[in-house]
């Protein structure tokens, strides 16, 4: 049973740097200036991206993304084609690319605002589990509501 259409919504990407607030729907009204999201390089490059972001809570690296904000323009490969022909096409990071710009400092802690998107995620599915056991007419007994 689906409650308001909520067990079939996808989480919107959003920025795995600690300090960022860029999700999917930044700047949406100002396209050409919308941040792209790049995921996270396999190995010990997607280590190094993690350290930089200076995340303290966990997520998952194969879903991970860092926006377009955070990367210099020598960190995208060019595409002389298009760019001779004024042709508009997705950039490309370079195999070696590390986010460097607006990234948290050394002195600051690995916290992430993020913790409290967490906590209302928790809690929204707490709430969707327990209208779906509700209307099966089972007793829910609530004990973890970190």
């Amino acid at each position: 049973m689906k409650v308001f259409g909520l067990s079939s919504c996808r989480k919107m990407p959003s920025c795995a740097v600690a300090t960022c607030k860029n999700t999917s729907r930044t700047k949406k009204s100002a396209l050409p200036n919308r941040p792209r999201f790049h995921k996270y390089p396999k190995g010990l490059l997607g280590q190094r991206w993690k350290y930089l972001c200076k995340r303290n809570d966990k997520f998952n690296l194969d879903n991970a993304v860092v926006c377009s904000d955070h990367f210099i323009e020598d960190n995208y490969e060019r595409n002389l084609k298009a760019e001779l022909l004024g042709i508009a096409v997705s950039r490309k990071l370079k195999d070696d690319a590390e986010p460097s710009l607006y990234m948290p400092h050394k002195d600051v802690p690995a916290y992430s605002e993020r913790q409290g998107i967490v906590k209302k995620r928790r809690h929204h599915e707490l709430v969707q589990e327990i209208m779906l056991e509700g209307s099966s007419g089972k007793n829910i007994l609530i004990t973890d509501m970190k």
